[in-house]
């Protein structure tokens, strides 16, 4: 009770993929991005006013501005070396070219 293998590939490769959103997977989508898109923008506002206020307030020590500066420039250290990881990561993949 063996089952026959398909006689081409394309037949394989037609049960493996996957349904198209409908209309209301789009729209929720669509929102959902746009939310995150916001919340994004609205991240970045406050940290340039945030930076701003760091260096025209006169009331805070230099002992706390540098230490921000240097949360900060921490931060972007590591954003940057994950993003270095993931391009070595993606041009040194060996299953770059496979197809599903």
């Amino acid at each position: 009770m063996s089952s026959t293998p398909p006689s081409d590939d394309t037949e394989i490769a037609n049960t493996e993929q996957t349904p198209p959103l409908d209309a209301t997977s789009t729209l929720l989508t669509k929102i959902g991005w746009a939310l995150i898109s916001v919340v994004a923008l609205a991240i970045v506002v406050f940290m340039a006013y945030g930076i701003w206020v760091l260096f025209t307030e006169t009331d805070m020590t230099n002992l706390v501005r540098v230490l921000i500066v240097l949360g900060l420039i921490g931060g972007l250290l590591l954003v940057g070396v994950v993003v270095r990881d993931r391009i070595i990561a993606y041009r040194t993949d060996k299953y770059k070219n496979v197809e599903y």
